[in-house]
C-alpha cells in the first residue's frame, strides 16, 4: 500500500545520503519520467543528483542543505536539471535531513516534481509584462492598469508625471479612487465598463487629471 502510494504521486521520492553525490538509496519509479534514468541507474550510482543537476545550481544548493542541517529546518529550492534524452527540465524539492540521537545526518529525504510547464508560464507572464511595460513606456499617453478594486497594476512614465507623482512605486501605493474628482466618477465609470465593456470619454478623463495638476 505504502509503494503504491508513492508511486501515484506526481513526483519522486527519495532517500539519498549527504555526501557530494548525493548517494542514493532509494528513489521511487516516478525517477524514470522525470530525470529519464531508472531507479537502478541512481541506486547503483550509474548517475548521482549531482550529476544532473546544472553546474550553476551546485554549490547554491550544496549551501542551502548545510543551512538546512544547522537549523534543522526543511529544504525547498527550484532548480534546473539535465535529462538522460539531454532537454533541461524545471523541478521543485521539498526534503530534510535524518539525525540520529548524536545529532549526525544520517540520510536526506525528501520529494522532487517537474515544474517545467509552471515555470514556462511563469516566464511568459514576465515576457508579456515586459512588452507591455515596454509599449507603455514609448506611449506619450498616460497608460495605466488596474484591479477592479483600484489597486495599480502597471503604469507608465506620462502617468506617473501627469498626476504628480515622484515615481512609479508612489503611483503604485495610491488607490486609484484617490485620483478621481470625487468617489462617484470611479463608480460611474466602472458602470459603463461593466456595461459597454469600454469606455470613451475625453471631459471625463480631464476631471481625474484635476486632483494633480
Amino acid at each position: 500500500m505504502f509503494q503504491t502510494l508513492i508511486n501515484n504521486l506526481p513526483g519522486l521520492v527519495y532517500r539519498t545520503a549527504m555526501n557530494a553525490h548525493y548517494s542514493v538509496s532509494f528513489i521511487s519509479s516516478k525517477c524514470l519520467e522525470i530525470t529519464g534514468y531508472s531507479t537502478a541507474d541512481f541506486v547503483n550510482s550509474n548517475i548521482t543528483f549531482t550529476d544532473i543537476i546544472l553546474p550553476q545550481y551546485r554549490e547554491p544548493i550544496w549551501n542551502k542543505w548545510q543551512e538546512v542541517i544547522a537549523n534543522r529546518s526543511i529544504f525547498t529550492y527550484e532548480f534546473q536539471i539535465l535529462r538522460q534524452d539531454g532537454k533541461t527540465c524545471w523541478v521543485w524539492e521539498r526534503g530534510q535531513p535524518i539525525f540520529n540521537n548524536q545529532g549526525e545526518v544520517l540520510y536526506l529525504e525528501g520529494y522532487m516534481e517537474d515544474v517545467s510547464e509552471r515555470k514556462a508560464s511563469e516566464e511568459e507572464i514576465t515576457r508579456s509584462r515586459d512588452r507591455l511595460q515596454a509599449f507603455f513606456d514609448e506611449d506619450i499617453s498616460a497608460d495605466y492598469i488596474s484591479t477592479v478594486k483600484g489597486s495599480l497594476v502597471i503604469c507608465n512614465q506620462t502617468f506617473v508625471k501627469l498626476f504628480g507623482f515622484e515615481s512609479k512605486e508612489e503611483a503604485y501605493a495610491c488607490p486609484v479612487k484617490n485620483l478621481y474628482w470625487s468617489k462617484h466618477d470611479r463608480i460611474h465609470f466602472l458602470d459603463c465598463l461593466n456595461k459597454e465593456g469600454m469606455v470613451f470619454n475625453t471631459t471625463y478623463i480631464k476631471m481625474c487629471c484635476k486632483i494633480k495638476t
